[in-house]
């Protein structure tokens, strides 16, 4: 059996700039809907962070896994 997965990246550039990203691993249904909601709430973030944290919406699908 092949895990679904919602998985959250948080990685932090040269310039201390922190860039949120998300990936899709099989066909996740609740923890897609929870981990939708944690990135709504990150980009909320962004808004109010003075451009030192971005969140980058695109989700990639992958069938590999971790």
């Amino acid at each position: 059996m092949k895990p679904n997965i919602f998985a959250i990246y948080l990685t932090e550039e040269d310039d201390g700039t922190v860039i949120a990203k998300a990936e899709i691993v099989g066909r996740p249904t609740r923890s897609m809907d929870v981990g939708i909601e944690i990135m709504d709430g990150l980009k909320r973030l962004e808004r109010d962070s003075a451009g030192l944290f971005k969140v980058q919406r695109f989700l990639s699908s992958s069938e590999s896994t971790h």
